[in-house]
C-alpha cells in the first residue's frame, strides 16, 4: 500500500511491507555487526524499520530487506548501502535510513543459504 503523510519532505512514495530484515554494521577492527528486524516501509530513496537497539544517526549500514516470494516458498533478498538519518525510541526503535546507492539482488535467497550451510 502506497502512502505519504501531511507535511512530508519526501517525494517518492513508500510502500506499507512487512517483512524481515538484517542490518550489517561494518565495525573496524571488529568486522560485521549483525541484527535481525522487522520492515515497516520501503520507497525509492530509503526505508524504515524496527530493530531492538539503536544504531546511531549517521551510522553506515547494510540493509537486507528478505521479501517474500509469490509461490511463499523462500525469499528474494535485496541489499541496500545505506545511512541512518532518524531514530524514534519506543518499545522498539524505529530506524529510518537513506540510501546511498540502489538495491542489488542477491544471487540466492536466505532459505538457500541456510539450507545450503546445514549440508556442509
Amino acid at each position: 500500500m502506497a502512502f505519504s503523510r501531511p507535511g512530508e519532505k519526501r517525494h517518492a512514495q513508500r510502500f506499507q511491507i512487512e517483512c524481515p530484515v538484517s542490518i550489517e554494521i561494518p565495525r573496524p577492527r571488529k568486522g560485521l555487526g549483525l541484527e535481525e528486524g522487522k520492515l515497516r516501509d520501503i520507497g525509492v530513496g530509503g526505508a524504515r524499520f524496527y530493530l531492538d537497539r539503536s544504531l546511531g544517526v549517521g551510522t553506515r549500514v547494510i540493509l537486507d530487506v528478505h521479501l517474500p516470494r509469490a509461490s511463499k516458498e523462500g525469499v528474494t533478498t535485496v541489499r541496500f548501502k545505506a545511512i541512518v538519518m532518524r531514530e524514534l525510541q519506543g518499545p522498539s526503535y524505529q530506524i529510518a535510513v537513506r540510501f546511498r546507492q540502489g538495491g542489488q539482488f542477491l544471487r540466492r535467497g536466505l532459505d538457500e543459504l541456510i539450507q545450503g550451510s546445514a549440508g556442509t
